[in-house]
C-alpha cells in the first residue's frame, strides 16, 4: 500500500523529531534474536527503524509486546514496515510511504513458492528421467507450500494493526496528513 503525506514542518525538523523518538534499528540479525543488548529497549514510541537524510524505514518494536527471556526477543519476519521518502516542499515536507512486508521477505516467498510449484509441476510433466522427481517429492513440495502458506498467514495475523500503528505514529510525531 502506498500513501502520500504532507507534514507542516521542514524536512530537517521532521528528521529531528523522528530521530528523537525512533530507536535505531540494529539490523536484521540483531533485531531478530536480541543480539546487540540495549538496542532492544525501544523508546516510549515503540518504533524502531533507520532514519536517513531523505529516507526512513520504520517498524513496530515487538520487544514491548512479549518478553520471553532476557536473551531472546520475539521476531516476526512478516511484520509491516513503513518505507518513506521525504522531499522538501516549501516550508513543508512531502512523504511518499510504502507499507508492507520487507522486500527480502517478499523475494524469499517468491523463491519458496516458485521453487515448490516448479518442482511439483516438473515432476508431473512426464519429464521424470531422473528418479529424484517421484511422487514422494511432489508430496514433499506440496507440504512445503502448505507450510509456507501457514507461516505467512500466521505472521500476517500477528502483524495486524501495524499499518495503523505506524501511520498514527507519524501523525503524532510530525503531524502528517494525507496529501491531495
Amino acid at each position: 500500500m502506498t500513501v502520500n503525506f504532507i507534514a507542516p514542518f521542514p524536512r530537517e525538523e521532521c528528521l529531528r523529531r523522528l530521530r528523537e523518538t525512533v530507536q535505531q534499528d540494529s539490523g536484521p540479525v540483531g533485531s531478530g534474536f536480541g543480539i546487540g543488548g540495549s538496542t532492544w529497549i525501544a523508546r516510549k514510541s515503540g518504533v524502531v527503524g533507520k532514519i536517513g537524510d531523505t529516507k526512513i524505514c520504520l517498524r513496530k518494536s515487538l520487544s514491548r509486546q512479549i518478553r520471553i527471556s532476557n536473551s531472546f526477543q520475539p521476531n516476526n519476519s512478516f511484520q509491516t514496515y513503513l518505507f518513506g521518502q521525504l522531499k522538501d516542499d516549501g516550508g513543508q515536507t512531502r512523504l511518499k510511504c510504502r507499507l508492507g512486508m520487507h522486500p527480502f521477505v517478499i523475494a524469499f516467498l517468491v523463491f519458496w513458492f516458485g521453487l515448490s510449484m516448479f518442482l511439483s509441476n516438473f515432476s508431473r510433466s512426464g519429464l521424470t528421467t531422473i528418479n529424484v522427481f517421484s511422487e514422494r517429492y511432489v508430496v514433499t513440495f506440496l507440504l512445503f507450500s502448505s507450510l509456507g502458506s501457514a507461516l505467512l498467514m500466521f505472521g500476517r495475523y500477528l502483524a495486524r494493526g501495524e499499518e495503523k500503528f505506524l501511520i498514527d505514529f507519524l501523525r503524532r510525531t510530525i503531524d502528517v496528513r494525507k496529501a491531495e
